[in-house]
């Protein structure tokens, strides 16, 4: 694949951060920031015209449901009234204009968080910058607003978007993104990922590429961007784009329907984190919940939810379904940080004081989460996970405080299982089998943890593949020592929805995908036309290959036109 941007013909190369095909024109998103002659605005002026601009998106989200983007544009309200942003402008506005000012002081102080090394507040710096090109635009006096007369099947084109920008979008007019910066995590990843929109992140060079083109060609199931493409190029396009369309239509007569692999029931569980995600999994009719994060409880809040807060989302959840719900306890640090919690400053966050390392230090966040979910049990089948596993000693401690709020309340513990996230939770399987009522694992963390590369780190993306056969090799070890302590294993990493890894992983034995909701259907349908004795073997040979590329080969020549 070419990644020449020095020809409007070929492909640019980047994360395929949506799956899909499309063609269509070629939009530009962008604001004109140049100085303009006009009055300039004063610091507290640019200041509430921010801050008022960000309040009516998020109103406009918060009504049209998008309640996850509405948190984000919420907390870029308080970025931009920040004191110490403000502070630090007010400083060098006195040798300069105050534009520059603004540019300059946002910039110095989003340059110190991108230096902590941290990828969460490495986030927050690429958040601040989006606020402070919307304070320089307001002190300018020129209007917020970005192309949003979009037409019919536009590609959106952007250097970035921040969550501002993707607000003021027709998103039903938009048929894909293509993106300069980002990656999988990204805010546009991700509102691609939820709206079922083809995206293609890190795509270096892209807006140069189209500056002069009417057509482009998306593909973000192999994360290129052909730029004025040739009528062959179009034509095998399309019919990608109707071989997906088909599929989805056949699809979508799986909806509700059980799934067997040789007589086996496999759940199909969703997973879910927000109140929206929640009535996507209901709608999809989905084989209960496989990941409840409940990180988004706590993350964007001034302070901690309340157990009754709490307990009132959990119970929700689990009297929506009669298959299992596994809520996940609390799994922030790394590149998920809560405002109202005072963090250790790591230099290696990912492997630092996260998920039950946290738990067990903050014991009254433990304790009020366990109180929250004996509060909600009874009325389904619930069931705690554990995150971040790396250690027996790890589910021990938290099952030794879940039997104590358990006997307090007067109630059963429901069952704990372990998130197999750490290569070191896979090889002490067997250890962790004889306390564990289930495993769940979580393959984007043990993938980058296995191969030693960051996941959001688009440069390592080749590093990223699930179907690498060390990271293979330890979630069949997890398998086998499920099985022979006769506790369900279940899948809940992005592996679940890709096609190849999830015919593999059921060929090894595993009991449940848990998925996206929009992706339930379609891997209804996989398992469905999953030959049981194809997969088993495919799934024994493959651990002997020597690359994830070797392992996506052997899978398409074996299982064919099952895949996609």
């Amino acid at each position: 694949m070419s990644t020449d941007t020095g020809t409007t013909h070929g492909a640019l190369e980047g994360v395929g951060a949506s799956g899909g095909v499309v063609v269509g024109p070629p939009v530009h998103v962008r604001r004109d920031d140049r100085p303009t002659a006009g009055a300039t605005r004063d610091l507290d002026a640019a200041v509430a015209h921010v801050v008022a601009h960000y309040a009516d998106l998020e109103r406009r989200d918060r009504e049209a449901g998008r309640d996850e983007e509405a948190d984000v544009l919420g907390a870029y309200q308080l970025l931009a009234a920040d004191p110490e942003l403000v502070g630090a402008v007010r400083s060098a506005a006195a040798d300069a204009p105050l534009d520059t000012a603004v540019r300059t002081a946002g910039e110095a102080l989003a340059a110190e968080l991108a230096e902590l090394g941290d990828a969460y507040l490495a986030q927050r710096a690429e958040d601040l910058l989006a606020v402070v090109t919307d304070l320089v635009a307001s002190v300018r006096g020129r209007e917020l607003a970005v192309v949003t007369d979009l037409p019919e099947g536009a590609v959106v084109i952007a250097a970035e978007l921040s969550p501002a920008d993707t607000s003021q979008l027709d998103l039903d007019r938009v048929a894909g993104f293509a993106i300069e910066g980002g990656g999988m995590t990204s805010h546009t990843a991700i509102i691609a990922r939820s709206h079922a929109i083809p995206a293609v992140v890190g795509c270096a060079g892209i807006v140069a590429a189209t500056r002069d083109a009417t057509n482009v060609l998306l593909d973000g199931d192999a994360g290129a961007v052909h730029v004025d493409p040739d009528r062959d190029t179009v034509a095998a396009g399309h019919q990608r784009a109707e071989a997906r369309r088909l599929r989805r239509e056949h699809a979508a007569r799986m909806k509700g329907r059980p799934v067997s692999l040789a007589g086996r029931r496999i759940l199909v569980g969703a997973n879910v984190g927000t109140g929206q995600q929640l009535a996507a999994a209901v709608a999809a009719a989905a084989d209960g919940i496989g990941l409840y994060r409940t990180e988004f409880l706590h993350l964007g809040a001034s302070h901690p939810p309340t157990r009754e807060e709490q307990a009132h989302a959990y119970r929700a959840a689990v009297e929506a379904f009669d298959d299992p719900v596994v809520v996940r306890l609390l799994d922030i640090g790394g590149d998920k940080e809560a405002p109202w919690l005072d963090s250790p400053d790591e230099d290696n966050p990912f492997l630092g004081v996260r998920g039950v390392r946290l738990l067990l230090r903050h014991p009254e966040l433990l304790e009020r989460q366990l109180d929250a979910l004996l509060d909600a049990s009874g009325v389904g089948d619930l069931r705690v996970m554990v995150p971040m596993v790396a250690a027996v000693a790890d589910l021990l401690a938290v099952r030794t405080v879940l039997d104590e709020r358990a006997a307090a309340a007067g109630k059963a513990p429901p069952p704990l299982g372990v998130m197999v996230e750490t290569p070191a939770a896979a090889l002490l399987a067997p250890h962790l089998a004889r306390h564990a009522a289930f495993f769940s694992i979580g393959t984007n963390d043990l993938t980058q943890y296995t191969a030693a590369a960051d996941r959001g780190e688009a440069a390592l993306r080749r590093y990223h593949d699930p179907v690498a056969p060390p990271v293979l090799q330890l979630v069949q070890h997890t398998v086998d020592a499920g099985r022979a302590a006769g506790i369900p294993v279940g899948v809940c990493g992005a592996a679940a929805s890709d096609p190849v890894a999830a015919a593999v992983l059921l060929g090894m034995g595993v009991d449940e995908l848990s998925v996206p909701p929009g992706e339930v259907d379609p891997v209804r349908a996989l398992v469905d036309e999953l030959d049981a004795e194809q997969v088993t073997a495919l799934a024994r040979d493959v651990l002997e290959l020597p690359d994830a590329d070797a392992v996506r080969a052997e899978a398409h020549e074996r299982l064919g036109g099952v895949l996609w």
